[in-house]
């Protein structure tokens, strides 16, 4: 446990000597931090983003940005999955694979 008073205070989870989480507070704005190592992180309840009141298991108050370098598989374990792509946002359906969600078709 590391405890500054003056920037940040933090618990740090460790595996066989290995750092895997670290839980922190930054005093400066009072906001709360997650670090990972290797490790996803998972949510049992729900989840804001820049609201304090997700009314569903991730609420976004704000714009949503999608980036990815390749396209993900499209298998039925991705169904569901948002890709964006040369200007368009694409969606991965069971039955047809990647599908356009825009409505401008060339």
């Amino acid at each position: 446990m590391y405890l500054d008073g003056t920037s940040v205070s933090s618990v740090s989870f460790f595996e066989s000597g290995v750092k895997k989480w670290d839980i922190g507070n930054d005093h400066s704005d009072n906001s709360l931090s997650f670090a990972k190592s290797g490790n996803e992180l998972y949510l049992d309840n729900n989840a804001g983003i820049g609201t304090d009141n997700p009314l569903s298991k991730l609420g976004v108050d704000g714009n949503i940005r999608l980036l990815s370098t390749s396209a993900p598989s499209c298998t039925a374990e991705n169904a569901g999955t948002l890709y964006y792509s040369g200007g368009h946002l694409l969606g991965c359906t069971v039955n047809s694979g990647w599908v356009r969600l825009d409505n401008t078709y060339s």
